[in-house]
Formats: C-alpha cells, sequence, structure tokens
C-alpha cells in the first residue's frame, strides 16, 4: 500500500526512538466527533474518555500534533468544519461527503480501510413483539417509516436506497426512542454501540445488521501545507495504534 513520503519518515522516526524529540513543535489541531453516547468509542458525558478521544489523541501526539477535541451534534460538526471552527471531522468515506473533503486513499482511488478511525455497525430496532423482521437485504414490509437521529446522512442514504419512508426529526437518540414506543415511526436505526448505551425496554434489535462503515479522519481541503502534511502521518499513527489492546475497550 502507498503511503505519502512525509508519513513513511515520521513513522521510521518513531520507530526509531525519536519520538516529538525528532519532529518539529506540535502543530494545534481541532478534530470534531458527534456528541452521542457510543461507549467505547464516545461518551456524551465529558468526564469519561472514549476510544476515539484517546485514539486521535495519541495518534496525533505520536505524529507532532496537539490535539483539541470537539464534540457537537453531528450536523454542528460538518457545520464547524466549513467555518473553519475545527480542521477535522470523523465520517463514513460516502460519496457526499467524499466529493468535498480530504479522505486517506488507497492506490485505487477508494478509502483506505486499513486509515480507518474504527467500524461502525448501525441496526434496525422494533417494538418488542412486532412482525417487522428484516433479513439483511429487504423488509418483510418496506412501506414503513423508520427514524433516524437527525444528521447521520450514511443512515438517510442506506434507508432511502431500501425505499422506505426516512423520519429524521430526532435530535437525540431518547428522543427517537420515544418516537418508537409511540408509535410515531415503524421502526428506528442507530448504531448497535448507541442501542447498547440506551438499553431500552420494549424495544429489540432485528436479527440482521442495517449497515457496516467504517468511519475516517476527513480533513477540509482547506488546511495549510505544513498541517495537511502532518495529518497524512496522524492516520498511520492511527492505523499503528487503533488495534492495539489499550484501544478496544
Amino acid at each position: 500500500m502507498a503511503r505519502r513520503p512525509l508519513a513513511r519518515r515520521l513513522a521510521a522516526a518513531l520507530a526509531g526512538g525519536w519520538g516529538l524529540a525528532g519532529l518539529a513543535q506540535p502543530l494545534p489541531v481541532k478534530v470534531c466527533l458527534p456528541d452521542i453516547d457510543a461507549p467505547p468509542y464516545m461518551y456524551r458525558d465529558t468526564g469519561r474518555m472514549g476510544i476515539f478521544n484517546r485514539l486521535l489523541t495519541d495518534a496525533g501526539r505520536e505524529a507532532g500534533l496537539q490535539v483539541t477535541i470537539l464534540r457537537l451534534p453531528s450536523v454542528r460538526c460538518r457545520l464547524a468544519l466549513n467555518t473553519g471552527e475545527t480542521d477535522t471531522i470523523t465520517l463514513p468515506p460516502i460519496p457526499v461527503y467524499l466529493d468535498l473533503l480530504d479522505f486517506p486513499l488507497g492506490p485505487q482511488g477508494q478509502p483506505d480501510s486499513a486509515l480507518r478511525v474504527g467500524r461502525i455497525q448501525f441496526l434496525l430496532l422494533r417494538r418488542r413483539g412486532e412482525g417487522l423482521d428484516w433479513d439483511g437485504v429487504r423488509l418483510s414490509n418496506p412501506k414503513v417509516v423508520v427514524g433516524v437521529r437527525r444528521g447521520v446522512t450514511t443512515l438517510v442514504e442506506r434507508l432511502q436506497g431500501l425505499g422506505v419512508t426516512v423520519d429524521d426529526q430526532a435530535f437525540a437518540v431518547d428522543q427517537l426512542l420515544a418516537k418508537l414506543r409511540a408509535g410515531r415511526v415503524d421502526l428506528a436505526a442507530m448504531s448497535r454501540e448507541e442501542f447498547q448505551a440506551a438499553r431500552p425496554s420494549g424495544i429489540e434489535a432485528l436479527g440482521q445488521p442495517l449497515l457496516s462503515t467504517d468511519i475516517h479522519l476527513a480533513a477540509s481541503r482547506r488546511l495549510a501545507s505544513p498541517l495537511r502534511e502532518r495529518i497524512a502521518a496522524w492516520r498511520e499513527q492511527i492505523a499503528r495504534l487503533r488495534d492495539l489492546p489499550a484501544y478496544r475497550d
């Protein structure tokens, strides 16, 4: 797999024990994470450090970056990237984002899964005991309304591809689950981690996942050259650390 020259030099320096002493002054960089509960990756409680927080911070330090993490709703994270309030954001590599932002790409120009921050699995939920089902390909009844949190474009695109009606007016997981309980939506979709963190009574997950997707560190295309090059090394360090035991739970 092709690597950028600077990333190779930084990796060699770190392997040789240079650490930050072999790098220039750490560059400040900001990354925005969605303000959701998705243990063990992210926690809304600012007193708890999720895996993504630790991984991004530690990998950034190894790449000569001083990382500041912002926690905002998904839509606000994307707006913050547009306004320059943040430099990077964690996102899945779907076409709408690939067209606008810098993702790590492999030799064939496709998103490089080896450089992902993590992988998220999304589930469909129903009221316990109801007959709606999902076999991994199609719904038993496609004429349904499926609720998602606002701003989760990945889910909206997937569900629209199935021909269902999407309701994306809920701002938080608890609001979405309340809509499902009240019958205002027929199904709900959210990450496995969000579902496990909420542990909602009277609601169950359908047997097959709706979608699994990589999450990447995406960067604004307006970044200055020194920081852009250092971000390439940041992604290399994320890949090096990601599967170590310290970043698994």
